[in-house]
């Protein structure tokens, strides 16, 4: 049988950013895959390699959908190099604002899959909400997008018990859409014939390829790095949610429930929290060399530097999630019917211009 080669990308229409897949067909079935990363690199490691107070802002340009989380991790490694210590607080402000953008970048994804599939309604709908929880983070940091909250030793801004009773109320009409949301993504048919049983994947696949985030909890693994207990998720007592398919429709469920779940973690934050410092005073330099890893919203995000006792980093490295769940497309696609390609990449949630830099 006659082989055709049709190049995904780098521009595609269901894609934000570029990449480019190499797809090998027989008829409509992929029989080869192939993709190139590359496209986008802005020397931001490099770039970080300064005054660390500076390098934070660079960092969390890292990504406009999870900034926070990747400015969290940077001050993280910062805090750890530096033995700085945090208010209770700030921990649990710090823990707002990240469940915040998770609900966020759920919403925004389950949109675009929504919209992927020609499911108009739904894709309003969850954007719609999103805006809510953007407001609440410009709120809270005063920036929609990169919010220059998290520093070494605190937090820059507090919460006080006006904006705590509005945020309450905000996530509790959130919380009413994603249960409708969950409800059509349960019982619609259009969205189950279009994703339900297409681009499985089973937990050994997952395990050998290092999946990881909600795509590996949707296999039915059980991890989650917020479960370690840095900031206040140590305090929170909570299980990771997962779901058995392993297909596309089970990565859009999981990020459902997750968002249930981060509103239920919201809560428990304003209800545990207690007055006091947002904020311990540093000004020296780092010396040393530290790693931490945070849960973003599409997986484990790690970040290395090394210090020299001066204010200016010799280095940083930083590994996005989507570099871990990315491989395993190339073998995911195999077999796969060409109109369901680019639903099944777009399930996995990917950043490229997290995973390039």
């Amino acid at each position: 049988m006659a082989r055709t080669i049709v190049p995904f990308g780098p521009q595609h229409p269901i894609l934000a950013e570029p990449v480019r897949y190499k797809l090998e067909l027989e008829e409509e079935t992929v029989v080869g895959v192939d993709f190139e990363l590359g496209w986008m690199h802005r020397g931001i490691e490099k770039g970080a390699e300064q005054d660390y107070n500076k390098a934070i802002f660079m960092c969390e340009r890292v990504c406009g959908i999870c900034s926070g989380v990747h400015s969290m991790t940077f001050v993280g490694c910062l805090e750890k190099a530096g033995d700085i210590p945090v208010p209770d607080r700030a921990h649990y402000l710090r823990t707002i604002l990240l469940e915040l953008e998770r609900i966020h970048s759920h919403l925004l994804w389950v949109g675009i899959a929504a919209d992927a599939v020609g499911f108009q309604n739904l894709f309003m709908l969850t954007w719609r909400e999103r805006e809510h929880v953007v407001d609440l983070m410009e709120a809270m940091t005063g920036n929609r997008v990169n919010h220059s909250y998290v520093l070494p030793g605190g937090v820059r801004g507090d919460v006080d018990e006006k904006m705590a009773k509005h945020a309450l109320e905000v996530l509790g009409a959130v919380e009413a859409s994603a249960k409708y949301v969950a409800d059509q993504a349960s019982h619609d048919r259009t969205l189950i014939n279009r994703l339900k049983g297409v681009g499985i994947m089973d937990k050994a696949l997952c395990q050998r390829y290092g999946v990881i985030g909600p795509n590996m909890r949707g296999c039915g693994i059980k991890q989650d790095c917020r479960c370690d207990g840095y900031e206040a998720y140590k305090w929170l007592d909570f299980e990771p949610v997962t779901c058995d398919g392993g297909d596309n429709w089970s990565r859009v469920l999981i990020r459902v429930l997750e968002t249930f779940q981060s509103v239920e973690l919201i809560k428990k934050c304003f209800k545990q929290i207690e007055p006091g410092p947002i904020m311990e005073e540093f000004k020296g330099g780092i010396d040393g060399e530290a790693a931490y890893r945070c849960e973003a919203p599409r997986g484990e995000l790690f970040y290395f530097i090394r210090g020299n006792g001066t204010k200016s980093l010799e280095r940083v490295k930083i590994r996005a999630p989507t570099l871990s769940n990315l491989m395993v497309t190339k073998e995911l696609l195999l077999g796969e019917e060409f109109a369901n390609i680019p639903v099944t990449i777009l399930s996995f949630d990917p950043c490229f211009s997290c995973t390039e830099r």
